[in-house]
């Protein structure tokens, strides 16, 4: 009796007849598991220029979170809570203080789809729940290459 593992079962499939995956198999691999000790001079200047902040971070529009949060690079932020408190609108505004700032910007959001958030953040945008085309055409102008949105892959809409 033989025994076939699911992934010879999966690379024994069409999928996988034609791919070349030579160039992915080169001896030459950078390891992303280091010692402690690798990261000492990261942190010594992390932690040296803490005081005078971080120029590429993005701090909330927010006077309660000034100094206490902000957005960095490199890491990521995940933002829960119930439904209905406030996440949408508020990281909606952080998104459009960090676009004004000239910062790019991608959202995966799995609840809503991309036009329902580019229609909440235009409200905020256009000052109005009214928005006109001009407006409209304004706020996409202002979004060109600083947003990006993504469908959520889990829903189906």
């Amino acid at each position: 009796m033989s025994v076939t593992n699911s992934f010879d079962k999966f690379a024994n499939t069409n999928l996988l007849k034609n791919v070349d995956l030579g160039e992915y198999m080169t001896e030459q691999v950078e390891h992303n598991v280091k010692p402690a000790s690798a990261y000492r001079d990261d942190l010594i200047r992390r932690l040296v220029n803490r005081g005078e902040g971080d120029p590429n971070a993005t701090p909330l529009p927010f006077n309660l979170f000034r100094g206490k949060f902000e957005f960095r690079q490199h890491e990521l932020t995940i933002w829960t809570g119930y439904k209905g408190h406030g996440k949408s609108l508020m990281i909606s505004q952080a998104f459009m203080a960090a676009i004004k700032r000239g910062k790019r910007t991608f959202i995966i959001s799995p609840e809503f789809r991309p036009e329902s958030v580019l229609e909440r953040m235009l409200y905020q945008f256009s000052g109005t729940t009214s928005p006109t085309r001009e407006h409209v055409n304004a706020y996409m102008d202002f979004l060109l290459e600083r947003m990006w949105l993504s469908c959520c892959p889990c829903r189906r809409w």
